[in-house]
């Protein structure tokens, strides 16, 4: 039997809703492997992952710390609320390779994440 391929995800710390349910989500069906929670940019950089999962808020998500991370092979998923557009625009600003808004299904997170690293 051959081993399903999935994703390694780390994810930045957040008291966000969307979190709890991608990390329960994960952990009951799959679809990727989280790595951890990112609670400084010194652990986006020094974990072994595919895609960094951080919302709008995420203090230490910069310009410099995002366009370090396709160097090392992996890229960010950015997660904003659809009622404030300045958070879909400092996630764009700040170089996420791709966006999605924070009430997305589970599953359509597993799957953004996915196609991310299919894409590489």
């Amino acid at each position: 039997m051959t081993a399903r391929w999935e994703p390694v995800v780390a994810m930045a710390a957040t008291p966000r809703e969307w979190g709890q349910a991608l990390h329960r989500h994960i952990t009951d069906h799959g679809g990727a492997r989280l790595r951890g929670t990112v609670l400084h940019p010194d652990d986006a950089l020094g974990e072994d992952y595919d895609v960094l999962v951080a919302d709008d808020a995420t203090s230490f998500l910069t310009h410099r710390l995002v366009a370090e991370l396709p160097r090392r092979g992996r890229c960010v998923l950015g997660v904003f609320d659809p009622d404030d557009p300045e958070g879909k625009e400092r996630l764009r600003d700040v170089g996420a390779t791709d966006v999605i808004e924070r009430d997305a299904d589970p599953d359509e997170l597993v799957g953004r994440i996915a196609a991310l690293v299919a894409d590489q």
